[in-house]
């Protein structure tokens, strides 16, 4: 085969391919087809003959052009077709909203206060808010948080409610911590918690366990969901997907509460000294370095709400990272000297 019949099957073979190449591409094509000889040299130039030469060379051509299609071809997918590392691919299984309760907001906040009453040694309880309820399987749900103003030791309660506006019941389910970041109560499957010390830019919270997941949408800066699995991840996101905040298995255990809620700060727990927050003493000396704090008047309460930290008398002063307790004293002295040396 000469080389003017070589030239001219591959440019056919070239106007077979129904895609437009780049123009880099088709130019380089071009150039490779015009850089062949005109004629065929009288004599080989070394161990391979004229004719195997231009054969391999033929071969050669055709490979590059089926090459530099192919790339051109994977250059053109879609931008659906693969997805984004960090994407969210997983099925989400239920979602959680805000909705409003049927019944008379009057009626039911009397009887949360006649329940919290029975419940807890309170001289009073005022202040109580609905911040979040959900209708879930012939049942509400409903977060309400109360005695914001006073120092006391939980401030937040879960509810159940069923039956109709004219004529339902409703039963405490717990109460056992100071408006958690998260908390899962796993004798009535329900997880709730608030976001106002993680980010104001938190638009909803997922929620994964072993088997499902869930979203639950932010109200008023708190969220309830209910999952029959305790939770492995809590992500804190906003409208965008951004993950905000990640707490993973470790922090649904009792102590979880009491941890401190920012990386490189402490959280305090205060029992039997509640003058220390009223006289501003932390900040008289300078510490900067609590991210959270609670207060508890009663020892009895406190021994008994935090066994796991095996306390024996008040005051006591107790000291976490972002992840345990790092620190126990009963003299307040102490106390300061360790926040303003760490």
């Amino acid at each position: 085969m000469d080389d003017k019949k070589l030239d001219q099957m591959l440019r056919e073979q070239a106007e077979r391919i129904e895609e437009e190449l780049p123009y880099q591409v088709e130019k380089r094509i071009d150039q490779t087809l015009e850089d062949l000889p005109d004629s065929v040299p009288d004599k080989p130039r070394g161990f391979w003959s004229t004719g195997m030469r231009y054969v391999l060379t033929g071969v050669a051509s055709v490979i590059f052009v089926i090459i530099a299609f192919s790339y051109y071809q994977m250059d053109d997918e879609p931008e659906n077709a693969s997805v984004s590392p960090g994407e969210e691919t997983e099925q989400i299984d239920q979602e959680f909203r805000y909705e409003e309760m049927p019944f008379d907001t009057e009626e039911v906040t009397e009887r949360m206060k006649n329940r919290l009453l029975e419940e807890f040694p309170f001289d009073s309880v005022d202040n109580i808010k609905v911040k979040f309820s959900l209708s879930h399987q012939n049942r509400w749900i409903a977060l309400a948080r109360f005695n914001e103003e006073q120092f006391a030791p939980m401030t937040v309660a879960l509810f159940e409610l069923k039956g109709t506006a004219s004529n339902f019941s409703l039963r405490f389910l717990t109460g056992k911590n100071l408006v958690p970041v998260h908390w899962y109560d796993k004798e009535n499957n329900v997880g709730y918690g608030t976001i106002n010390s993680v980010n104001p830019f938190v638009e909803k919270v997922r929620i994964q366990t072993e088997n499902h997941q869930y979203i639950s949408y932010v109200n008023d800066e708190k969220y309830i969901y209910v999952s029959e699995e305790k939770p492995e991840k809590v992500e804190f996101l906003t409208s965008e997907g951004t993950v905000l905040r990640t707490l993973e298995t470790f922090n649904f255990d009792e102590q979880y509460p009491l941890i401190a809620q920012t990386e490189g700060k402490y959280g305090l727990l205060v029992v039997g000294d509640n003058r220390l927050a009223e006289s501003g003493l932390l900040e008289k000396h300078g510490i900067r370095n609590v991210s959270n704090s609670r207060f508890v008047s009663s020892f009895e309460i406190a021994k008994e709400r935090y066994d796991f930290l095996n306390l024996k008398k008040a005051p006591v002063y107790v000291v976490f990272d972002d992840k345990e307790m790092v620190y126990k004293t009963h003299n307040r002295n102490d106390l300061i000297k360790f926040l303003k040396e760490n």
